[in-house]
């Protein structure tokens, strides 16, 4: 018991202490938010593609998780507007563009699943997905 009174002690304070440097905290935060961002993207994506791929009790949910992808897609938009570029390659007007494409993306793929849903073969979502992640290597590489 008192193992775990000192971790949580420990982890107690290191919260403080972040929480206390607000500057170092708030540009962590940002890279973080971006990254998780990223990362919740990619894991909707191989969401849907393991439903796609496979008969499972959980298909209908499909439909979600393509929704999901669509409103992450638009939170990007919201990142860009908000990012510091510094360090990046590419400048906002081109970050924008090659957004505009990945949320047109999002939302063909949307209706794909819709079609896919009501009985149509998966190819047009295997295809949507395909077309979705060419978009997200447009602005991140392969």
């Amino acid at each position: 018991m008192k193992k775990v009174s000192c971790v949580f002690s420990l982890i107690l304070f290191a919260s403080v202490a972040l929480v206390s440097r607000p500057g170092l905290a708030a540009d962590d935060d940002a890279s973080r938010y971006v990254k998780l961002l990223g990362n919740t993207f990619e894991l909707q994506i191989q969401t849907l593609e393991l439903l796609v791929a496979s008969e499972t009790a959980y298909r209908e949910n499909a439909a979600r998780h393509a929704m999901d992808i669509v409103s992450t897609a638009d939170l990007l938009t919201d990142t860009i507007d908000k990012i510091d570029l510094a360090s990046s390659s590419m400048d906002r007007t081109t970050l924008k563009k090659l957004n505009d494409a990945t949320y047109i993306a999002a939302k063909d793929l949307s209706r794909a699943i819709k079609y896919w849903l009501e009985g149509e073969d998966n190819t047009k979502v295997v295809k949507a997905i395909k077309t979705l992640r060419i978009t997200c290597d447009n602005c991140h590489g392969s």
